[in-house]
């Protein structure tokens, strides 16, 4: 603080006393012996000069306190307050940016309210607070300080504090918007000290701190923001240093010292387990537990040849090496991204594992955007082309296996979210994704990763992985696929619309469409309109449930366009494809048939004709079978037969071949009792294990 601003404050504090909440005089003096000591430091990045007031007085205890500065201590009544905050200068009146509710102050009790968080975010995990640290610092010792250590930068990831940065973290998994507690840690006085920050066992930065007095009292605030790329920004990652006086100030980063290069690791192998990585020669792990889908932060490491060693987790250095990379030379201040692709238990040199490393020199982002380097690592997908925005207008043509876009990358907008189509090389679309709202100004590395032949949703399917300075922002799954099946028994042929967008066209009864792929979204409003009428006034329209990324889905029309008695109307039925890997067959039965009543489904008896073992029971119109990964049929030629729930004589009998791997939707669609026109009752058995998936119909024997 200032000293006008020291003077101005403790003013204040001499003048005026705090509120005490029973006390009919909120300036009154405080009762002898009845008092607390309040002080408040401004920890929050985004958040201008604030007045400090607590509820009920209209004079601010502290006011104009900027970024990084500390109050005084003010002597206050013990009691309950409301401290709220208000920005610099603003009527007392004004509405509070933010208030704390009721905060206890027992009689002697010594409190430092730290204003940390980001004032403009709405994420729980980052958002505006105020941390009420209550303090009971130990007798730090002979030679010693007493340090607490708080951590209140809002996107830095759970911590390890190296106090000596010597290899070995005294504080372990100090966790965001927590401390070292009441008592503090002792530290040595007198010389500076240097601290290293580390997370997932690797180094982050370094502090070099001032000489601490002997016997004092300090807080240590690890603040502002890791993401900022330039360390001596107002909202850089630093250490706020406050004594008792509320004096010292901000400790930037030390840099990386001459010689020495940023190195980080990306693990992008879909089949390697969780890794330690290592550099040859030295015992300890530069990263820990790095797990498919995670990137470590930048740590420093003198310019010169490595060979990195990878090591299944844990691990020491006696255990066997899983990969290693031979010599890669790191020069100094080049910034290195290394990304672990291909399958480890591939031997073909296509597709097996390797680490890409990858020289960063972004070019600067232009206003309103952001730069991307784009890596090919899916280690089984086909050279491609990469259409931005999903436009046909292709933005990068030809980028094979394990290549990139290059060390400068490629601007894309900022700001809003981003189609982008995955193409194969010179043709059709293979798959899109939908992007999160790309940070203005970021510099990121989005990598094609995982298995193509996968499903969509597992969590080694082919995806995205986005990454940022300050580590993984997560994976980016595929676009929802939609699948519709005609299933009303007089229906004709059709066209399906999403508002003016053709989705589905002339799809008639028995039929599956091809497969539809859209944005996600909380629902879209399907229009049904008979081939070639629409769009306009529709026969029918139906909302689809919630189409998240890397679903897929099964629409199943089905009822009666004119329902007759008890046959039930047209509608639409929503499923998702959830099936379970299983070395026999897994089938999910669903009853579409709008006049049919609950059925049971079982193997026939052939010699009675009798349904002698039920598989699937008690299905009535609109439900699917239990559970959704399917059940599990054996493999073979099967007579199934379809009775009224309750009875062992079917309606109708199917002969049904199952094979090992099979993944199917079985549904009895048609009528049960056909009116003139009306398509008669059958099974249609939709194969979700190929790609794309096929249909066949069964009709009854």
């Amino acid at each position: 603080m200032t000293g006008l601003k020291s003077l101005r404050a403790l003013a204040l504090v001499l003048g005026l006393t705090a509120v005490v909440a029973c006390d009919d005089d909120p300036l009154a003096p405080p009762p002898e012996n009845q008092t607390a000591q309040l002080r408040v430091v401004h920890g929050s990045p985004d958040a201008p000069a604030v007045d400090v007031y607590v509820e009920g007085s209209a004079t601010p205890i502290f006011e104009d306190l900027e970024y990084g500065e500390a109050s005084p201590y003010a002597t206050v009544n013990a009691g309950t307050y409301n401290v709220q905050i208000r920005a610099a200068g603003s009527a007392p009146s004004s509405a509070p940016v933010f208030e704390t509710g009721n905060i206890s102050l027992p009689n002697g009790s010594i409190l430092t309210a730290l204003a940390a968080g980001l004032l403009a975010s709405n994420d729980p995990a980052d958002q505006f607070r105020v941390l009420p640290l209550f303090e009971d610092f130990d007798d730090p010792g002979a030679g010693n300080a007493i340090v607490r250590i708080v951590h209140a930068s809002p996107d830095a990831p759970t911590v390890d504090i190296d106090v000596l940065n010597d290899g070995t973290s005294e504080i372990i998994g100090l966790e965001r918007f927590e401390d070292t507690g009441a008592a503090g840690v002792a530290l040595t006085s007198g010389s500076p000290l240097v601290i290293g920050i580390r997370a997932g066992g690797m180094l982050v930065t370094t502090f070099t701190t001032p000489a601490l007095a002997t016997g004092q009292e300090y807080f240590v605030i690890a603040d502002g923001l890791l993401a900022q790329a330039d360390p001596t920004a107002t909202d850089a990652f630093k250490l706020l240093v406050v004594d008792p006086n509320g004096e010292l100030g901000f400790i930037e980063q030390d840099g990386p010292s001459a010689g020495q290069a940023m190195l980080r690791a990306v693990h992008a192998s879909p089949d390697a387990p969780s890794v330690d990585v290592y550099a040859e020669g030295i015992s300890t792990p530069l990263i820990t537990a790095l797990t498919y889908g995670d990137a470590s932060l930048y740590f420093p490491v003198p310019a010169g040849t490595y060979n990195v060693q990878l090591r299944a987790h844990p691990s020491t250095e006696a255990d066997p090496i899983a990969y290693e990379t031979g010599p890669v030379d790191l020069a100094a201040n080049q910034r290195v991204t290394a990304v672990a692709a291909g399958f480890l238990s591939s031997a073909n040199a296509d597709d097996a594992f390797r680490i890409l490393p990858f020289v960063e020199d972004f070019d600067p982002a232009g206003a309103g955007g952001a730069v991307v380097r784009i890596v090919h690592a899916g280690a089984d997908a086909p050279t491609v082309d990469i259409d931005v925005g999903d436009d046909g207008n292709v933005n990068v043509f030809g980028l094979e296996r394990f290549a990139d876009t290059g060390a400068s990358g490629i601007e894309l907008p900022s700001g809003e979210e981003l189609q982008i189509a995955i193409r194969a090389e010179g043709g059709d679309k293979i798959t899109a994704f939908t992007t999160p709202a790309l940070p203005a100004n970021s510099e990121l590395f989005v990598i094609a990763t995982g298995s193509v032949v996968q499903p969509a949703r597992a969590d080694d399917g082919f995806s995205l992985l986005a990454v940022a300075p300050t580590g993984s922002i997560g994976f980016i799954k595929q676009n929802p696929v939609v699948y519709a099946v005609h299933g009303s028994p007089d229906a004709p042929a059709v066209d399906v619309y999403a508002g003016d967008n053709l989705l589905v066209e002339n799809i008639s009864f028995g039929e599956l469409s091809a497969p539809v792929q859209v944005p996600p979204a909380d629902f879209y409003v399907l229009d049904f309109y008979p081939t070639g009428t629409g769009p306009g006034a529709p026969t029918a329209s139906f909302q689809t449930p919630t189409l998240v990324a890397g679903g897929a889905y099964l629409a199943v029309a089905a009822g009666e366009l004119a329902p007759e008695g008890t046959e039930e109307a047209f509608t639409l039925l929503a499923f998702e494809e959830v099936f379970e890997a299983a070395p026999a067959s897994r089938v999910r039965a669903i009853h579409a048939s709008g006049d049919a009543p609950a059925v049971d489904i079982g193997t026939v008896d052939s010699a009675t004709g009798d349904i002698n073992l039920v598989v699937f029971e008690n299905l009535s119109f609109g439900g699917a079978s239990d559970p959704a990964a399917g059940t599990e049929l054996p493999v073979g030629d099967l007579l199934l037969g379809v009775a009224p729930n309750g009875s062992d004589t079917p309606v109708g009998t199917f002969d049904v071949t199952t094979s090992a791997g099979l993944q199917a939707f079985a549904i009895a669609i048609g009528a049960l009792t056909p009116d003139a026109g009306d398509a008669s009752f059958r099974l249609l058995l939709v194969v979700a294990s190929a790609s794309p998936w096929v249909a066949a119909e069964v009709l009854p024997n």
